[in-house]
């Protein structure tokens, strides 16, 4: 029951763990069978833990650095290609000094 792809936080796990409570309390089921779902329910809601939230917010803030510096290096190579352009502009519309022999 891992998810790989979703992080699943222990305040996460708790949500989970109580809404499947819920459903199970509304199913009446006699005290053996309750006990016995609650048990694997327990551990399941444990398993599926893959993230802690100081971790959660370690990957956001890595996420939003990596973010950053790509649109910096993007920035920085479009300035130096409008540089290198009207770098090749003012070349090309340098007037042209005549020859001195």
């Amino acid at each position: 029951m891992r998810y790989i792809l979703i992080n699943v936080t222990p305040d996460t796990r708790y949500r989970w763990f109580h809404h499947r409570r819920n459903v199970l309390h509304t199913l009446e089921l006699p005290l053996l069978y309750d006990a016995e779902i609650w048990a694997y329910l327990d551990s399941a809601a444990h398993a599926m833990v893959n993230t802690i939230e100081e971790q959660l917010l370690v990957k956001r803030e890595l996420i939003i650095c990596v973010s950053l510096t790509i649109d910096f290096f993007r920035r920085c190579e479009h300035a130096e290609a409008n540089a290198l352009r009207d770098s090749q502009r003012s070349s090309d519309n340098r007037p042209v000094s005549p020859a001195i022999s």
